[in-house]
């Protein structure tokens, strides 16, 4: 069994108090003392990907109780999707982040802005932007819109193949470990594993 303990740089959130609108806010009260709630809800995420890894994100969060989320996918949901991914026989054939909206909808009651085509060095990026893509030069495209990009206060790079899985949190702001981890993690898609 493996342990990862991911830390995070300190954000400068707003201090306005919110609460997960149309949710019981005795929902988070286990969670209290690990997650503000408040600055968690104040946040927005980007996932990139809405497949094996991406789809459970975007749900973990909204069980979090965040509420600024916004997906991005080019993919409709296949029928080998569905033993691995959040979603059911219905959402075969359907855009993956429509497909995905649907499922955030009726189980937290969240919307989730939704992106049926491939990020772009075009799009904006604002709060933490997390990568859940299956294909290296994606990585490259979000990375080089990320690298001293100061709106992304936290760059998450998820990865799993097989029984293997990956999570990188390099310091976009930091020249030297930009460089070291594009030189190092940001290879060819023929590089990669199967």
């Amino acid at each position: 069994s493996m342990i990862l303990v991911l830390t995070a740089p300190k954000v400068s959130i707003p201090s306005e108090s919110v609460r997960p609108s149309g949710r019981d806010a005795g929902q988070f009260a286990r969670q209290a003392d690990l997650v503000d709630q408040d600055k968690l809800i104040s946040l927005g995420f980007i996932v990139i990907g809405t497949g094996s890894l991406g789809s459970h994100i975007v749900h973990q969060l909204a069980m979090l109780g965040a509420e600024h989320i916004q997906v991005y996918d080019a993919d409709e949901v296949e029928p080998h999707n569905l033993s691995v991914q959040l979603f059911d026989k219905r959402s075969v054939g359907l855009p993956k982040v429509d497909a995905l909206q649907r499922v955030i909808r009726h189980m937290h009651n969240v919307e989730i802005r939704t992106h049926n085509r491939l990020f772009t060095e075009k799009d904006d990026v604002v709060g933490i932007l997390i990568s859940a893509v299956d294909d290296m030069e994606a990585r490259k495209i979000i990375f080089n819109k990320v690298e001293n990009n100061f709106n992304v206060k936290l760059y998450i790079d998820t990865r799993a193949v097989g029984f293997v899985g990956s999570i990188f949190a390099p310091n976009h702001l930091d020249k030297k470990e930009s460089k070291d981890f594009k030189s190092e993690w940001l290879f060819d898609n023929k590089d990669a594993a199967p």
